[in-house]
């Protein structure tokens, strides 16, 4: 009997190899549009010197906040090293301590843009009435980018998850727009601005009390940062 031998020959087609740009002494600047679980390593909108390019996964390699040199998926920089649009304050709108009522926060952003969000909590939307009666519940909210439903509702808590929201490059699908730098010298925009915003805060999850909307706003500069990861904690991404 002759014994039948099988070769398998694996063929690496994912592309060509990493570019290392330190050796060949090309410059390419990404901006960071988004950290991932790598808040450790680095930071929303700062620029980073790619040191190696790796098209075939899809990764770039720079010297992180930390230090190190770190490989991170393309997905998380701006390859053209444009700054991004950056939180520069948050204003709420509403009083603070009632757990049956959301609150209205106004963000303006270094485009000169101000944009709104609402915070409610879980019990906040079962206390509502829902949009429709299903046979054992009710369906309580949908397509609602502008709402960002946290545990509780307190000034830690909007802040943090603000900056946690922007490091993740999201605040642009959690923002309705107030106002624009155009508008600061159109009184009848501006009206405009305010009057969708007000239609938009109707048709969230509950109808405000006519005193609530004109109670003082407190207002904050860029809230803190805190990071958080393992550059350990997916290391499909980051090798």
């Amino acid at each position: 009997m002759v014994a039948s031998i099988s070769i398998v020959i694996v063929i690496d087609v994912a592309g060509s190899p990493p570019i290392d740009l330190e050796q060949s002494g090309g410059q390419l600047i990404a901006t960071c549009t988004g950290v991932g679980v790598c808040g450790h390593a680095l930071t929303f909108g700062n620029q980073y010197v790619v040191l190696s390019q790796d098209t075939g996964k899809r990764q770039i390699r720079v010297r992180g906040d930390h230090g190190k040199k770190r490989w991170f998926p393309t997905s998380w920089f701006d390859l053209s090293g444009r700054p991004v649009v950056k939180l520069v304050s948050l204003r709420i709108d509403d009083p603070l301590g009632d757990p049956l009522l959301s609150v209205d926060v106004v963000l303006e952003f270094s485009d000169g843009q101000r944009r709104w969000c609402t915070f409610a909590t879980p019990e906040i939307l079962s206390g509502g009435s829902g949009h429709a009666e299903c046979p054992d519940g009710r369906l309580l909210m949908y397509d609602a980018p502008h709402m960002i439903i946290v545990s509780a509702i307190t000034r830690d808590t909007i802040d943090t998850s603000i900056a946690y929201i922007e490091s993740q490059g999201g605040c642009w699908s959690v923002r309705c727009v107030v106002e624009t730098r155009s508008d600061y010298s159109s009184p009848s925009a501006a009206t405009a601005s305010r009057s969708a915003r007000s239609s938009a805060t109707d048709a969230s999850i509950l109808a405000r009390e006519n005193g609530l909307m004109s109670r003082p706003s407190t207002i904050s500069q860029r809230p803190p940062t805190e990071r958080h990861g393992n550059e350990h904690t997916n290391p499909s991404s980051t090798p």
